[in-house]
């Protein structure tokens, strides 16, 4: 999944991608380069995607943190958004859908 995520971002002119395998890789990333916006994972080896979401949040309040899920219940986005996540996508999703989502944090073509 997270390879077609990088082309559907290439494709709509995101330029800078830094992937992690997992949940700890994520958290050595954003520390090591700060980007303008997270896309995480829910399910994640080593460190799921909430555990990320809350690491980020107690160092860096505003970095919008978009959270990527295969379950789509109202508890679930509760949680998510409690923790700190701005946006969540369900998948399977498709390129339009994510661009939608990504027009609210970064500039996309």
């Amino acid at each position: 999944m997270r390879g077609i995520v990088v082309r559907m971002l290439r494709i709509m002119g995101v330029l800078r991608i830094i992937e992690a395998v997992d949940g700890q890789d994520a958290w050595a990333a954003y520390e090591l380069n700060r980007p303008d916006l997270v896309i995480t994972d829910w399910h994640m080896p080593f460190g799921d995607g909430l555990e990320l979401t809350k690491r980020i949040r107690g160092v860096d309040p505003y970095v919008p943190i978009m959270m990527l899920t295969v379950v789509d219940s109202r508890a679930c986005v509760i949680e998510a958004v409690r923790a700190g996540v701005n946006d969540y996508v369900c998948k399977p999703f498709g390129r339009d859908e994510l661009q939608h989502k990504l027009d609210r944090f970064i500039p996309v073509q």
